[in-house]
């Protein structure tokens, strides 16, 4: 387990907000918010490889890795390891939760995990995708 990915199971905990924690190292970026085609396929943390249905919302990065299934599965392709040096927080906001609660749950993040000897290296920027 990762002391990082803890943080954000923290943050979650208090705000009922799913966080994903991704190694910035394994994705290729742009990440891209849309639903899914039939048949693509995804590796769920703790699972095996699956079919996608048509039509689930998705977050993918510039390669096609699917690297989260909304709003609540994150790839192990792309999960936090021991060797993470760079990550990046994503909080998942659905209808009817408020966008500062989500804001708050990201930011609650990045303060745990300065305690354990991560800073932040960009922004906190923010993203609404209509999905």
């Amino acid at each position: 387990m990762s002391p990082l990915v803890d943080a954000g199971n923290v943050a979650s905990l208090e705000t009922l907000v799913p966080i994903g924690i991704y190694d910035l190292d394994l994705l290729r970026l742009p990440l891209v918010v849309r639903l899914s085609e039939a048949g693509e396929r995804f590796m769920p943390i703790g699972g095996k490889e699956q079919p996608l249905p048509r039509g689930y919302p998705i977050m993918v990065d510039s390669s096609g890795t699917v690297v989260h299934i909304y709003a609540h599965r994150d790839s192990t392709l792309t999960s936090v390891r021991p060797s993470t040096r760079r990550a990046l927080v994503v909080g998942t906001g659905v209808p009817k939760v408020p966008e500062d609660l989500v804001e708050r749950a990201v930011r609650r993040v990045v303060e745990l995990a300065k305690v354990i000897g991560w800073a932040p290296a960009g922004p906190l920027c923010e993203a609404k995708p209509d999905v």
